[in-house]
């Protein structure tokens, strides 16, 4: 029996690698066309496939490891329905003289990863398939992935810069590691709680936030993240400091109170949490009596 509806409304994440690809196999062994023998030499042969696709028509030099997996997992999807629809034709064919209908099965998926998703880090296969062949690739994606999480210098200084005047002579910990930076462990669901899909948590976060103020990450290993507050690099900071250094204070203890909020337990997308803390503040206007 085919699970071609059962298909239709799974509740998996196709962003979650792991989840992708159980179900995926799941779903082959009930159609009975699952090989678990062939499958390393099929994964090479997509990672050929989706890696010249990639350099040949988007002619991206780098791209994300959700981004190319997804693609890789997809053409694997393919290259197999498309065997098992082949052989059910032959043997429609030959039993019967029915050509049959196409009946292969939709990748069940319609949204895919952003190529500039680094969420879980550069692809590291796209990378070595590029050295393989000759091709450049980015020199950011040839460092370590610890020093390809440092910031450049004028947004550090300027992020320490405020950080003396706010909090002078203060102690980081292994939360906050830097100025204004935070260290957020594996166990965060960075994608659902930061990034959102098709990055609509991120993007409501910088409507929010506004132009002047920066809220980005890095990726350490895959093992965690930083989350950093900063003020955007663009903006004129000595026009009036110290109500930039009290902006981003205010933006930051909702940053923290937000990470202290989930690691309670409590899971709500930064970008909510910061909506409702921008409500609540502004809800305390409706107090002022102008008894001035």
């Amino acid at each position: 029996m085919s699970l071609s509806i059962a298909l239709k409304s799974s509740g998996i994440d196709p962003f979650d690698e792991d989840a992708r690809r159980l179900w995926i196999i799941i779903y082959l062994k009930a159609e009975g066309v699952y090989r678990e023998s062939s499958q390393e030499s099929s994964y090479e042969q997509r990672v050929e496939e989706v890696a010249k696709s990639i350099s040949d028509h988007d002619r991206f030099t780098r791209v994300g490891h959700l981004y190319f997996e997804y693609h890789v997992d997809k053409a694997m999807w393919q290259k197999t329905c498309k065997l098992r629809l082949g052989a059910i034709k032959i043997l429609l064919t030959v039993s019967v003289g029915n050509h049959g209908h196409d009946t292969t099965p939709k990748w069940p998926w319609s949204h895919s990863p952003n190529p500039n998703d680094m969420s879980q880090g550069l692809s590291q296969m796209y990378r070595q398939w590029r050295i393989d062949h000759r091709l450049p690739v980015d020199l950011a994606e040839c460092m370590d992935p610890l020093l390809n999480s440092i910031e450049t210098e004028p947004a550090l200084a300027m992020r320490q810069e405020i950080w003396d005047v706010v909090y002078p002579n203060k102690p980081f910990n292994d939360v906050v590691v830097g100025p204004f930076k935070l260290y957020l462990p594996k166990g965060i669901d960075f994608r659902h709680l930061i990034l959102g899909e098709g990055n609509e948590v991120y993007d409501k976060v910088c409507r929010l936030i506004g132009p002047q103020f920066d809220l980005t990450w890095a990726i350490i290993d895959n093992n965690g993240s930083y989350l950093i507050v900063s003020v955007n690099t663009k903006y004129d900071v000595c026009k009036n400091p110290l109500f930039v250094h009290l902006d981003l204070l205010r933006l930051w203890r909702h940053v923290l109170q937000w990470l202290k909020d989930v690691k309670q337990g409590r899971y709500i997308t930064i970008a909510d949490h910061l909506e409702a803390a921008i409500i609540a503040e502004m809800s305390l206007a409706q107090s002022d009596d102008f008894d001035v």
